[in-house]
């Protein structure tokens, strides 16, 4: 049971879809590809996070 939980914690986290083009984008020099990604998907002001707390609140 030890074994098994050890090897479920070594497998790397699952990325959103929006993550892996970002990442792909700046691996491979591509300056266009991370400003769409960075414009496309970002999070609005107010959307909160899992803590529950917006970016704004964060930041007064």
């Amino acid at each position: 049971m030890y074994k098994q939980k050890r090897e479920a914690a070594t497998e790397p986290p699952k990325l959103p879809f929006e993550n892996k083009l970002l990442i792909d984008s700046i691996l491979n020099n591509d300056i266009d590809g991370v400003v769409k990604s960075l414009n496309d998907y970002r999070a609005a002001p107010h959307s909160k996070s899992e803590a529950g707390n917006s970016a704004m609140e964060l930041a007064q």
